[in-house]
């Protein structure tokens, strides 16, 4: 962690604008992103894997604005997917969020419903309208 806030420090406008690889693969066919990505990668990073610790920290814990951004970038990578259909509605920020076609309305506080999309949690803490199961989640890995 301190090696990389150096290294982020370090950075200048050009740097941070440069292509870096992100992941595994050959030369051909190596993930690429902006720079300005890592320390955004780095976070939801850090942020998911203290609640995986099972230390007593959990996404109750998460600030709102970290929370909100946890959630559009899981929407994000499960929408394409279209493994899984239903509507979310936050009940803590008041959004509302459609993953694919049709499927139930699921709603709950906004820790609640990373925590499920994660796949870190049970969704206990959710309601789905008309009583209708729980979707499950697709694996994003």
């Amino acid at each position: 962690a301190d090696r990389f806030a150096i290294d982020a420090r370090a950075m200048t406008e050009a740097h941070w604008s440069a292509d870096v690889s992100i992941g595994p693969g050959d030369a051909a066919v190596k993930p690429v992103a902006a720079a300005s990505t890592l320390a955004w990668m780095r976070l939801r990073e850090v942020e998911v894997h203290h609640v995986d610790l099972a230390a007593g920290y959990a996404f109750a814990g998460t600030p709102p604005q970290l929370l909100a951004r946890l959630l559009d970038h899981t929407v994000s990578l499960l929408a394409p997917a279209g493994k899984i259909a239903c509507t979310l509605e936050a009940t803590t920020s008041g959004r509302k969020v459609v993953l694919g076609t049709g499927g139930p309305v699921v709603s709950g506080p906004d820790h609640a419903l990373v925590s499920w999309l994660l796949r870190r949690g049970d969704g206990r803490a959710l309601e789905v309208a008309d009583g209708a199961p729980l979707p499950e989640v697709p694996s994003l890995g």
